[in-house]
């Protein structure tokens, strides 16, 4: 298959959903299931920072959770006992809420049942974040609209298949979409493994992503990586457009560059 195709993860990269979703659950819910009010704003502060703006920038929420513990304990913040938090996650076959439910049933923990209660929290105010409050970055429908015609078009996201077919299609972006990839279909080096397997070559794939799971998955598969940068999600999208899908030898182009699209990803998450 001679086809070009571009694979588009969505939460913070085609998206701009990552920052309200954090700062109104995750960082929101982290300070009210904790009593973290006196501390409110270095508590915010940590998760930002972990969760956006460094190397962990779209780790699993547990992950960042016990980084986010950490952090404070190492400013003498908190005090808290997260032995029981690192052993599960040392053990557990997946960082879910199912899978701490069930732990927790064998080995009840007043701390890990506060973790469990704050995981379920930030999924009741995800969903409660009003749909006009999230976008797709501007550029982004702007560059598939563009890319139609040349180039095959896959969302690859971690999410659930229905939330982002929901979501692409009020953001008017799916007409523009062969297929969405999701977490029912694995991993995204799973996701792009099987466009290799139904015939795409790697040579002729593009990631575009914004974590350092979506490079991971592009690297491991030889398939090129396209950067979206935190903070500067419409420049990396206007780029993109200019670079690679209005550039008739786009595709040369993107693939001598990776060295230094890659070192722009790294330094921007240098915090």
């Amino acid at each position: 298959m001679n086809r070009n195709l571009i694979c588009i993860d969505s939460d913070g990269c085609a998206v701009n959903s990552m920052e309200i979703k954090h700062r109104k659950a995750f960082a929101t819910e982290l300070v009210k299931t904790f009593g973290l009010e006196k501390m409110e704003d270095i508590v915010r502060k940590h998760w930002m920072r972990i969760n956006l703006y460094s190397k962990t920038r779209g780790f699993n929420r547990f992950l960042t959770l016990d980084m986010t513990f950490d952090a404070l304990k190492k400013d003498k913040l908190i005090d808290y006992d997260t032995s029981e938090l690192k052993k599960w996650i040392g053990t557990a076959d997946a960082l879910s809420n199912d899978s701490l439910y069930s732990y927790l049933k064998v080995n009840y923990n007043q701390f890990l049942e506060n973790v469990y209660k704050w995981s379920l929290a930030v999924n009741k105010a995800i969903s409660e974040i009003p749909e006009e409050e999230i976008s797709a970055f501007p550029l982004c429908r702007e560059s598939m609209a563009d890319a139609y015609s040349h180039f095959d078009i896959v969302v690859m996201s971690s999410a659930n298949y229905s939330a982002v077919e929901k979501e692409w299609k009020r953001l008017g972006m799916i007409q523009y979409v062969k297929k969405i990839f999701c977490q029912e279909n694995g991993s995204k080096t799973d996701c792009l493994k099987q466009c290799i397997e139904i015939g795409y070559r790697p040579e002729n794939m593009i990631m575009c992503g914004d974590s350092p799971g979506d490079y991971d998955a592009a690297t491991t598969t030889k398939v090129s990586f396209f950067p979206i940068l935190v903070g500067s999600e419409v420049n990396s999208w206007g780029l993109f457009r200019e670079k690679v899908v209005n550039n008739p030898d786009g595709m040369n182009w993107i693939v001598n560059s990776q060295v230094s699209l890659a070192d722009s990803f790294w330094k921007n998450l240098a915090c």
